[in-house]
C-alpha cells in the first residue's frame, strides 16, 4: 500500500493551502470553538468557507439522533462548496472539531475579485472537489467490499500515516488517533458493539493490545498492514 497516495483517500480530505492564503484579506475571519456548528443541516449557503487553523467534521444526523461521520477537513482546505454551487440546502452539517479559525468568502467576492485576481483558486476548487469525489468513492468501495476487521485496520493505517503523533517503544507502535470506539463506529457506519468485537479479536490475535480515545497500541504492525490491504 502506497501511504502517500492512500493515506487521505478514505477519511481526511487533502489540503491545498497555497492558493487561498493569497486571498485571505478578501474574506471575513471567524473563530469557532469545539463542537460549534459552522454549517447546520438545511441551511442555504451563500459563502465559501476556508480553514486556516483547526479541523472540521462533516457528518449527517438521522431523525433519531444517530450520526454518520463522512470525513474530516484539515487546515488549508475549503469546504461548503457543494451547497454553495448547486444552490440546494446543505444536507449534512459541518462542526468544528476543536478551536478553528475560519475565513468566509461571499458569492460576490468569489465571482468578482477572486475570479479576476486569483484565478488559481478556481483550479484549487476543482482539485478539492475531485479529492472529495475520490474520497466518497473510496468509502463506498471500502464499506461495501471489505469486512469490518479490514476497515478498522485500514483506519489505523491511515491514522498513522496521516500525521497523528506516533511513537514506537517496547516494540509497540503507539498511535494518538484521538478517536473513540463510538466515533470509529460512526465513521464506519456500524454499531459500537461491532467495533468492540473486532477490537477484541485483534487483541486476542496480539495485533492490538490497547485501544482508548487517546491512543492505540499496535503490537504487530505487519499483521495489521496485512489485514488493511485485504
Amino acid at each position: 500500500m502506497d501511504a502517500r497516495r492512500e493515506q487521505n483517500g478514505f477519511l481526511w480530505v487533502p489540503q491545498c493551502r497555497e492558493s487561498w492564503d493569497a486571498a485571505l484579506h478578501l474574506g471575513t475571519r471567524h473563530i469557532f470553538e469545539k463542537n460549534d456548528t459552522i454549517i447546520p443541516s438545511g441551511q442555504h449557503v451563500d459563502q465559501l468557507y476556508y480553514i486556516q487553523e483547526g479541523q472540521v467534521r462533516l457528518s449527517r444526523v438521522t431523525p433519531n439522533g444517530d450520526e454518520k461521520i463522512i470525513w474530516y477537513v484539515d487546515a488549508g482546505t475549503v469546504f461548503g462548496e457543494t451547497p454553495f454551487f448547486d444552490g440546494l440546502p446543505a444536507h449534512s452539517m459541518h462542526t468544528s472539531v476543536g478551536r478553528s479559525v475560519i475565513y468566509t468568502f461571499s458569492r460576490q467576492c468569489i465571482y468578482g475579485k477572486i475570479a479576476t485576481n486569483h484565478p488559481q483558486i478556481w483550479e484549487n476548487l476543482l482539485a478539492t472537489l475531485a479529492s472529495k469525489v475520490r474520497t466518497l468513492s473510496n468509502q463506498i468501495c471500502e464499506l461495501s467490499l471489505t469486512d469490518l476487521k479490514s476497515q478498522v485496520c485500514k483506519f489505523l493505517f491511515h491514522a498513522k500515516h496521516k500525521g497523528f503523533e506516533t511513537c514506537c517503544q517496547r516494540g509497540l507502535v503507539i498511535i494518538h488517533a484521538r478517536t473513540s470506539q463510538q466515533e470509529l463506529a460512526s465513521i464506519l457506519g456500524v454499531h459500537r458493539v461491532s467495533v468492540s468485537k473486532v477490537l477484541k479479536q485483534l487483541k486476542e490475535e496480539g495485533v492490538v493490545t490497547k485501544y482508548c480515545k487517546k491512543e492505540v497500541w499496535v503490537a504487530d504492525w505487519d499483521m495489521l498492514l496485512e489485514y488493511a490491504t485485504l
